[in-house]
């Protein structure tokens, strides 16, 4: 839903779809991590779904939980530390320009070869 809408609606910040299904994530992510589920076997799949949750919410809390997961999975590997850099500049120019910010381009000021 979110990664359509991004497609569909580049231009605006977000909308309520978008918002209900990083919502959701960000939710279901709480209750693994409240049940140490996530703590193995590592994925290189898994933080995707809070990437991308990270990107579209535009509430504070939920974003900021969100970069401080990111964190403790650190230890996982780099890509963990990368994309959670890349979460930290989307959301900065997502909230200075009001509009979606493709992670590419993102990717590309940065000079980052990052798979997420």
């Amino acid at each position: 839903t979110i990664l359509l809408n991004r497609i569909l609606k580049p231009d605006i910040r977000t909308d309520p779809e978008s918002q209900d299904a990083a919502h959701e994530i960000i939710r279901i992510s709480y209750r693994f991590r409240k049940a140490k589920y996530l703590d193995t076997p590592r994925s290189l799949l898994w933080p995707l779904p809070l990437f991308v949750a990270g990107i579209e919410t535009t509430d504070e809390i939920y974003r900021d939980w969100i970069l401080s997961y990111m964190t403790e999975l650190e230890h996982w590997g780099g890509y963990i530390k990368k994309s959670r850099e890349l979460l930290e500049d989307i959301c900065k120019r997502q909230k200075r320009d009001g509009t979606r910010i493709r992670v590419r381009d993102a990717m590309n000021d940065l000079n980052m070869t990052l798979i997420v």
